[in-house]
């Protein structure tokens, strides 16, 4: 029997995709959800066990990883993934996890400006000091999906108004959704990937006027990046 594997915030943009490819590959998985709704309700229907419960909260997070093996941790939306971080690697280490694969960012540093990518630094580290489990980072950069947050005004005023850099840097390959499907295979093969750090992409290097105008082509509507102008 395949090994049961926990995929936390279950419902988002990457754990659809991820507890979708495991299940494709015939792995038990436990689906670590907020709430039920239509997108936990599509997971269960393709085979998730759902687990619903409050990932800051340790006796939901130690509950959840009872007869699991391997997790998939992507930490919640928030100011406090510190918390989130210190919660899970406490149930992780108590459960025995054998192999934990962690969505992190690329520009994770103690010292980052954000408090969420200096978070994001942490829980790395605090996954990495577990004993006896193996342990792969996916360093994720700006997602594709990050580019629609503001799809209502880009739609309506033809400009993506996002402060992403002068218009020519060609400065982001974007990944999607589905691109953190390379956490599926890091579950699935932990012999191959324990301890490798990977940053996957999208297939080409875009500037932001090319960006502007791929989401232009999909509204089918003229979209451009306005002028910069650099901070003083």
């Amino acid at each position: 029997m395949k090994p049961r594997i926990l995929v936390t915030s279950a419902a988002g943009t990457t754990g659809i995709p991820t507890t979708l490819g495991l299940l494709e590959k015939g792995f038990r998985v436990r689906a670590f959800v907020r709430r039920r709704d239509a997108r936990s309700q599509r997971l269960h229907e393709a085979g998730a066990d759902l687990f619903v419960g409050n990932q800051y909260d340790y006796r939901d997070v130690r509950h959840a990883l009872n007869d699991v093996q391997r997790a998939y941790v992507c930490p919640p939306t928030g100011p406090n993934t510190a918390h989130f971080a210190a919660v899970f690697a406490t149930a992780a280490h108590e459960a025995q996890l054998e192999h934990i694969v962690t969505l992190s960012q690329w520009l994770s540093a103690p010292d980052h400006i954000a408090s969420t990518t200096r978070e994001a630094w942490l829980l790395d580290r605090l996954i990495a000091a577990l004993p006896e489990t193996t342990h792969t980072i996916n360093d994720m950069g700006f997602f594709a999906d990050n580019y629609f947050s503001g799809l209502a005004a880009t739609a309506q005023l033809g400009k993506l108004t996002m402060p992403l850099g002068p218009p020519e840097l060609k400065g982001n390959a974007p990944p999607s959704n589905e691109d953190v499907a390379a956490a599926v295979a890091c579950l699935a093969d932990p012999s191959t990937h324990a301890g490798r750090r990977y940053r996957p992409t999208g297939p080409k290097l875009l500037s932001n006027i090319e960006i502007a105008e791929s989401i232009g082509r999909a509204l089918d509507r003229p979209v451009s990046y306005p002028p910069y102008r650099a901070p003083q």
